[in-house]
């Protein structure tokens, strides 16, 4: 036999408490963990909001990347020009803190709008986006082919 811990009545249940304090407090529990997933979707909407609001500045109201003009929101990442992220999360304590930062700030430059693509991109190639490096290739292959086309041939035969 063993005595509840909650109202001291004595059982003989295989845990602490008698039946009718198990069933309370699994009622209490079920409760608790209702509020907190409300509390959760109220933090994850107001999170989202403020995601929402500086990708909106950042791109000029048309949520794309600047890059490749992706516009799947859930792709669409804030890249820091000047490589700073790290050291700006670090200084906020989390991307949340950082948003709010820079509503606060009235969105200060030093900000774009990437997907995720386009920012792994620029961090794995020297600050260089590989859709641009492609861009700046084709325009050099069409440069030549230009000149090939309009240059005049080294021996002229008369």
């Amino acid at each position: 036999m063993k005595t509840c811990t909650r109202c001291k009545e004595i059982h003989n249940q295989n845990h602490n408490l008698c039946r009718n304090c198990h069933t309370i407090e699994e009622r209490e529990r079920r409760k608790k963990k209702k509020q907190n997933e409300s509390a959760r979707k109220s933090v994850k909407r107001c999170m989202d909001t403020a995601r929402r609001r500086v990708l909106l500045a950042y791109s000029n109201n048309k949520l794309v990347c600047i890059c490749c003009n992706e516009n799947n929101y859930r792709f669409l990442t804030l890249d820091h020009i000047d490589n700073d992220g790290g050291y700006q999360r670090e200084q906020a304590g989390s991307n949340h803190r950082l948003f709010l930062n820079l509503i606060a700030a009235g969105f200060p430059p030093g900000h774009q709008v990437l997907c995720f693509n386009c920012n792994c991109g620029r961090h794995y190639n020297n600050n260089i986006c590989p859709h641009e490096e492609e861009r700046q290739l084709a325009i050099k292959l069409k440069e030549q082919e230009d000149n090939e086309k309009y240059s005049l041939p080294l021996f002229l035969d008369f």
